[in-house]
């Protein structure tokens, strides 16, 4: 089993770092079969991300698609938020700020774009893809402009430390990070893009039992919405060094092996403490895990259940009586 990273498309390597405390390897959705962003594809040679794609077809419509909407974005001039915005008005029921400049121009979009009555573009599953993809493409613009504010931030930072002659070299260090916020954009219309991603879930016939996310909304929104939840992780990640190098992929195999069996299991022996990190006495904390289990509910009916009028896909695709519970992490840093 490997933990899905969710609700998200892109994931920035802060974010990477703190799930690799915990996990060895990462899946990620890709809402087509285009190449990845480069920074992906770099963690996925590496083999910490493994990219995945279970919803494909239409690529070629799909490519299509997203260049309609980049044409009509650029001409009314105000891009991701008419991106987003259309594609959420498309497969979300109840949509109504009819009275909205931004609204007014995506009806004038919908007028001016001419549609097949059987087109795939029309389909739920075919313009979340789209959706996710603009969300794709948002979060990497906001990953290079963090990138940037953060060498600038490092430039600074060392010419003040020339001015005062203590002969410090920040490019040497690693430990130096601007105070930004690596995940602030992933809160922008996060609900949307988790009810986007359950679409893309929904295709999935590998999916394991446990899922993670770096949004403390999305954590929330879900474990509200379930009628039994039981907290069964909580730590904070060891501090890596070459001398417990050994010792902390071994911890990350007995935790992802405890979690796994938890997903497969109604009942577990409370005595039985899940993995236990490696301690690093005097070690600041960085980033942490917390995990709850969703008992006698498979993933796809547990995200189902965060959105009215979600039916789950033909019970005969999906391998029954293997996942009984459903785990949904939070990763905090």
């Amino acid at each position: 089993m490997t933990p899905i990273f969710f609700p998200y498309t892109y994931l920035s390597r802060p974010v990477a770092e703190a799930l690799a405390a915990f996990f060895a390897q990462i899946t990620l959705y890709q809402p087509s079969e285009r190449k990845p962003p480069a920074p992906m594809e770099d963690l996925a040679q590496s083999g910490f991300l493994d990219i995945r794609t279970p919803a494909v077809g239409h690529q070629n419509k799909f490519d299509e698609a997203v260049k309609d909407f980049q044409r009509w974005a650029n001409v009314y001039g105000e891009a991701e938020t008419i991106k987003t915005a259309s594609y959420k008005d498309r497969y979300l029921s109840g949509a109504s700020s009819s009275d909205s400049k931004l609204f007014q121009i995506i009806a004038d979009l919908k007028r001016e774009i001419k549609q097949d009555p059987g087109s795939v573009d029309t389909d739920p599953l075919f313009s979340a893809r789209v959706f996710l993809d603009f969300a794709q493409k948002f979060d990497l613009q906001n990953d290079d402009i963090r990138q940037d504010l953060g060498a600038y931030d490092k430039k600074i930072q060392q010419l003040f430390i020339n001015l005062k002659g203590d002969g410090r070299n920040l490019s040497d260090e690693t430990t130096t990070r601007p105070e930004i916020d690596s995940n602030a954009a992933g809160e922008y219309m996060v609900l949307t893009r988790l009810q986007a991603w359950t679409y893309i879930l929904q295709q999935d016939q590998n999916a394991g039992g446990l899922f993670v996310t770096s949004s403390r909304t999305i954590f929330d929104h879900i474990i509200d919405q379930m009628p039994a939840v039981e907290e069964v992780y909580r730590c904070d990640a060891p501090l890596r060094s070459k001398s417990k190098a050994e010792k902390i992929e071994i911890w990350q195999k007995n935790l992802l092996s405890d979690l796994e069996d938890l997903t497969y299991n109604h009942v577990r022996d409370i005595m039985q403490p899940l993995a236990v990190p490696p301690v690093s006495p005097g070690a600041e904390p960085g980033a942490s895990l917390t995990v709850c289990l969703i008992p006698g509910m498979e993933p796809v009916q547990c995200f189902n259940r965060n959105f009215p009028g979600f039916t789950a896909p033909d019970r005969q695709q999906i391998p029954v009586g293997k996942i009984s519970n459903t785990l949904i992490g939070l990763i905090e840093f």
